[in-house]
Formats: structure tokens, C-alpha cells, sequence
């Protein structure tokens, strides 16, 4: 028996990731013994799992992979890896020594940023360059990104092979002065910025830009929460101009972006909203360039975790008595309920001045959010002529369902 190869043996070098291992062993059957056999790999005196072993021509192939960690050990300490048989029965070891010797970082150096002045029309917005070095002083890639006024591009790479030198550029436009970064996003992390001028010539048309009323997919109250909705209206420019815009969702201003325009044109934008709670919903669109319109409006929303519709009465119009033996006749009130999750509801059926027709609340308990039919009987004696609704009183967010009528008037027999 023996370990026959240890890969990659003694290491020195980098421990910026642990290092891959493994070992493998032989084992030479002896006449008369058993097909199979157990062992075990044993690493630093850290006996591992028993396991099996089947022989094929005499002999079987025992493997261990490992990744080995030892950023934080000494220099040069001895490892031991061991192929042990189950019962003690034999014996095979290797040794292997780690050193952590890590590269040293590279140094990149940003030099030479800077972006030409413009002086002239700005319809269409002018488009400008920012140019920088990139300085590397080992072989490597070097990860970057470009900020705009606060508003950083995507990330970008730049792999040097060897130490030196590389130009890079990022193209932009601009209607006035601002500033422009550039930021490594790896190694030592350098930034570098630059102040940019941008001159519009003022004899030069701006474009007008017009906004629309905003205006919404869905109106009113007694959806189920969450609701969701797309909020839009439309942009419109005299001239031909790229429109820079944002959203402001109950106060909070979203990410700014753009569309252009061609002279003339009518552009419909939209922003999807989900509303989780009872409303209302204030939205507003703010544009940030040209002549800077805006538009806002209120939708006076509400949803609720539960909600009755298709509501029925019977008899929903009925005149004679209303006893029989000396005992109530009934209403019938029925219709669906439904709701988002598991719960029990409770709830009454009130007449239009919000009086509850029985003296109890009627209860339903959802296993699961869902529909289900509902009808329950109300004894009255008297007549009600008007309207019934359904009125939660379990959850309690204020849900009260669409009315429906009823005319029951009572005459003796």
C-alpha cells in the first residue's frame, strides 16, 4: 500500500484563496483476502470517514481532495496525509510543507483626466468626452466605473499584462457645467474627478416641453391588497430634445431618466405602483431639463386584506306579513367574501344608516386566501325599505361593501 501522488505537494506561493489538494493512494490485495476493504484518510492526526474500497486486478485506487487554508500559520509547517486500513492492518504517509507568500498588490494611478469645453448650441444636448490614464504597476485587471453628476455608469475592466499604461474614455452629454469621475473600483481604489464647462449659447431656441394631467389604470376603493396599477401621462416638446425626468412616488423622488424626442412628439411614460395599504396615492413627474414642467395628482385609493362583493337580497322587494306563527320571516343575505391569507372574519350586515340588522356578528374562517360563498338569515319583523352592506368588523381597516337595495314592507294579514 502507498500514496502514490500528492498534488501539488509543497506549496509556496499565494493564500489570497485556499489551495486546492489531493492525495492518492494504492492498495495491493493479498491472496486469499476479501474483495473489498475499509480504510480511512487520516490529515494531521484528523481521521476522516470510514469507507470502501473494491479490488480490480489485485489492486484499488483510494483518492482524497482537500483545500488547505493556512493564511494564518507559520511559514513552512509540515503537513501530514495518511491512508490508514480499517483493524490497523497497514499504513501509508506523506508529507507536504505550506508557505503563504503573496504578491504584492498592484498600484494603479489615475493620471490626465480632463473633458474639452463647450461653447455652443445645446439642441440637441452636446455630446462631450472625458479621457483619463490608467496606470497599473504589475500585471492585472483593474475594474472601473465613470460618474456623471452623481449618476455613476456601468462597470468596466481593463486587463494589463504586464505593468504600464492604457487610455480610457466616456462619452456623455451635458446642457451645463458639472463634474465627472473616475473611480477604480479594485486595488488601492484611486478616484480622480474633474469640473467640466458647458456654455449653451442663449440666442439658440430651447425646446418647450408640455406634461399631461397624470392619469391611472385603476380608480376608486375596495380592491384586495397589494393593487397594483401603472400611473402615466405624456411628454411633448415644440423641438426635437432628449427629456430628462423623474418620478416622485408619496414625496420620495425616484431615479431620474430620459427620453428623446422628436419634434412634435407625444410620448407616453408610465410608472407601476403597488399599493399595500389605504390610500390615497399622491404621484407627480418632474422634469429636470429644458423648461422643467411638472404635473402631479392625488388618487384616492384604499385596498383592504378582505372585501364582499356580488351581493344578493332576498326577497329584495316583498310587501305582506312578516311573521308566520307568531315567528319572524327572514332576509337572506348573501354574496362572496374573499381575502388574502388565512383568517376569520368577522363581520355584519348594516341598513343605510349603518345599523346592524342582527345582533351578532356573522363569522367565516379562509384556511388560505381565497373566495367563498356566504348567505346567512336575518329574522325581521318590521319593514326596511333602502339599503344593505357588509361591514367588517374583523380585520378592522374600515372595509364597508357596495350597497344593495331593498324594499320590505310589512301589512298585517
Amino acid at each position: 500500500m502507498a500514496i502514490t501522488e500528492l498534488t501539488p505537494g509543497d506549496h509556496t506561493g499565494s493564500c489570497a484563496k485556499p489551495v486546492a489538494y489531493q492525495a492518492t493512494g494504492v492498495i495491493t490485495r493479498k491472496a486469499g483476502t476479501a474483495a473489498t476493504i475499509k480504510y480511512h484518510w487520516v490529515r494531521d492526526g484528523q481521521a476522516g470517514d470510514e469507507q470502501t474500497a473494491t479490488f480490480a486486478n489485485g489492486t484499488a485506487t483510494a483518492t482524497l481532495a482537500w483545500h488547505h487554508a493556512g493564511r494564518e500559520e507559520k511559514a513552512g509547517t509540515r503537513h501530514t496525509v495518511e491512508l490508514r486500513l480499517t483493524g490497523g492492518k497497514g499504513t501509508a504517509t506523506k508529507t507536504y510543507t505550506f508557505t503563504c507568500k503573496d504578491a504584492p498588490e498592484a498600484d494603479v494611478r489615475i493620471a490626465d483626466l480632463e473633458v474639452g469645453a463647450y461653447n455652443g448650441s445645446c439642441t440637441p444636448p452636446p455630446q462631450l468626452t472625458a479621457r483619463a490614464a490608467l496606470q497599473a504597476s504589475q500585471a492585472g485587471t483593474v475594474e472601473y466605473h465613470w460618474v456623471v453628476d452623481g449618476k455613476a455608469s456601468a462597470g468596466e475592466k481593463h486587463t494589463f499584462t504586464a505593468p504600464g499604461q492604457t487610455r480610457v474614455d466616456h462619452v456623455f452629454t451635458a446642457t451645463r457645467p458639472g463634474k465627472v469621475e473616475l473611480v477604480v473600483d479594485n486595488y488601492n481604489k484611486p478616484r480622480a474627478a474633474y469640473d467640466f464647462h458647458v456654455t449653451c449659447n442663449t440666442n439658440d431656441p430651447q425646446p418647450v416641453v408640455t406634461v399631461d394631467r397624470l392619469a391611472s389604470t385603476a380608480q376608486g376603493t375596495g380592491g384586495l391588497c397589494p393593487w397594483n396599477a401603472q400611473i402615466t401621462t405624456k411628454l411633448k416638446a415644440d423641438r426635437a430634445a432628449t427629456v430628462r425626468y423623474r418620478w416622485v412616488h408619496n414625496g420620495v423622488r425616484q431615479p431620474e431618466q430620459s427620453v428623446a424626442l422628436a419634434a412634435g412628439q407625444s410620448v407616453e411614460i408610465s410608472r407601476p405602483v403597488t399599493l399595500g395599504k389605504n390610500g390615497p396615492l399622491k404621484m407627480a413627474v418632474e422634469v429636470l431639463s429644458q423648461n422643467e414642467p411638472s404635473a402631479e395628482a392625488d388618487f384616492p385609493w384604499s385596498c383592504h386584506v378582505a372585501a364582499a362583493d356580488r351581493l344578493e337580497v332576498t326577497p329584495a322587494n316583498y310587501e305582506g306579513p312578516c311573521t308566520r306563527d307568531g315567528e319572524p320571516l327572514t332576509i337572506r343575505v348573501g354574496g362572496n367574501l374573499r381575502t388574502t391569507q388565512a383568517r376569520t372574519i368577522r363581520y355584519q350586515v348594516i341598513d343605510q344608516n349603518g345599523v346592524a340588522l342582527h345582533p351578532e356578528p356573522f363569522t367565516y374562517t379562509f384556511k388560505s386566501g381565497g373566495t367563498a360563498g356566504f348567505g346567512v338569515d336575518i329574522p325581521r319583523r318590521t319593514s326596511l325599505e333602502g339599503t344593505v352592506r357588509i361591514r367588517f368588523l374583523e380585520p378592522d381597516d374600515g372595509f364597508v361593501s357596495m350597497a344593495v337595495p331593498i324594499k320590505r314592507i310589512c301589512r298585517a294579514n
